[in-house]
């Protein structure tokens, strides 16, 4: 259900809070189980810091790796995007 469709019924901004809060929850246990069937040894520095922009404020998961941690990051964004929200890649190290 798409982001719009969820809070369109909604009364209180803590309502809203609540709905974005709950999509931030599920795109990080989406990105960690991603991180996961990666399985993939990185090499270079870590990108402990990096996390995604989004409409409804940052999503950060505390993994280690460049290239798995943006691969896995990249389903995120998708998912997002299809529920209707801006999201960007962000890396920092």
């Amino acid at each position: 259900m798409k982001y719009t469709d969820r809070v369109k019924n909604l009364k209180t901004f803590q309502e809203i809070y609540a709905v974005e809060q709950q999509i931030k929850k599920e795109a990080e246990s989406l990105w960690e189980k991603e991180f996961v069937s990666l399985n993939t040894k990185d090499d270079g520095f870590p990108a402990t810091h990096s996390y995604i922009e989004s409409t409804i404020g940052a999503i950060y998961v505390n993994l280690d790796g460049n290239f798995s941690k943006y691969d896995s990051a990249k389903k995120v964004i998708n998912w997002l995007e299809a529920q209707g929200l801006y999201a960007k890649y962000i890396e920092r190290y």
